[in-house]
C-alpha cells in the first residue's frame, strides 16, 4: 500500500468529521473507560486503474485471542436491515 494513499484518506476522514483523531492507547481507555477492540483501516481501489481510493474497516479480522468487532455480533437476535 502506499503510504501518502493511506495519510490523504485518513486526513480527508478527519476533516470530514467521518472518524475521530488518532488516539494512543492511554488516551483510548480513558475515553472508554476500560479495555476497547479497534479494527484495521485498508484502502480499496474504486474502480481499477482509476487511482481513486475506499477506505474500509475490516471489521472480521480477528485479533491474537479470535477476537473481532463482528464476532460480538449475535446474529441469532438480529432483525433484518433494510435501507
Amino acid at each position: 500500500m502506499l503510504p501518502h494513499i493511506v495519510d490523504e484518506e485518513i486526513s480527508s476522514e478527519l476533516t470530514t468529521d467521518r472518524i475521530s483523531d488518532p488516539f494512543s492507547i492511554t488516551q483510548a481507555h480513558t475515553i472508554f473507560g476500560s479495555h476497547f477492540h479497534t479494527s484495521p483501516l485498508s484502502l480499496v481501489e474504486k474502480d481499477p486503474g482509476s487511482g481513486k481510493w475506499h477506505t474500509i474497516h475490516h471489521l472480521s479480522k480477528e485479533d491474537d485471542d479470535g477476537e473481532s468487532m463482528n464476532g460480538w455480533l449475535n446474529v441469532t437476535s438480529q432483525q433484518n436491515t433494510t435501507w
